[in-house]
């Protein structure tokens, strides 16, 4: 739920204070956000860019290989 908060400007975070306080953990799945979702919050394709203009291939090819497969959606 962190990353909708983020995302929706905080209007999330109500939800997980009440199941604090109650002990009862409520489902959900609005409030969850996609890797696409995130990606975009995140400026992940300004990165990318950055990394293209400044990063040598050999470097960029070292840090594809350190990172785990990308999950879409």
């Amino acid at each position: 739920m962190t990353e909708r908060a983020a995302a929706d400007g905080g209007r999330a975070l109500p939800g997980p204070r009440r199941q604090l306080e109650s002990g009862e953990i409520a489902d959900r799945p609005e409030l969850a956000a996609s890797f696409a979702e995130l990606n975009e919050l995140m400026g992940l394709e300004q990165i990318e860019a950055i990394e293209r203009r400044f990063l040598t291939a050999a470097q960029r090819d070292r840090r594809r290989a350190a990172e785990p497969p990308r999950r879409s959606g």
